[in-house]
């Protein structure tokens, strides 16, 4: 899986970017706009692993998730952002 985030990626291009990577790399893709309290990231997916399914590991983490089984997107305070993405 790939994860990335930056403070300076607009929010804007998060489902552009993890979309051309997981098409190219052939694996799941989390991509993130780190802001000054939460990351705001949009997800993207292959058949066999459900974005949505892997959030709901972590909801009470997270802010706000949703999506369907290959495209999501969330929000989550940036405190809880490594224990979100280790999952």
């Amino acid at each position: 899986m790939i994860i990335e985030r930056s403070p300076k990626w607009p929010k804007g291009i998060l489902g552009l970017v993890e979309s051309k990577l997981t098409e190219q790399y052939q694996v799941p893709t989390l991509i993130g706009k780190h802001g000054k309290d939460y990351t705001v990231a949009s997800a993207r997916s292959l058949p066999g692993y459900n974005v949505v399914e892997g959030m709901r590991r972590t909801a009470e983490l997270l802010t706000n998730f949703g999506g369907h089984a290959y495209a999501a997107g969330l929000t989550v305070e940036n405190r809880h952002y490594e224990k979100v993405v280790k999952h």
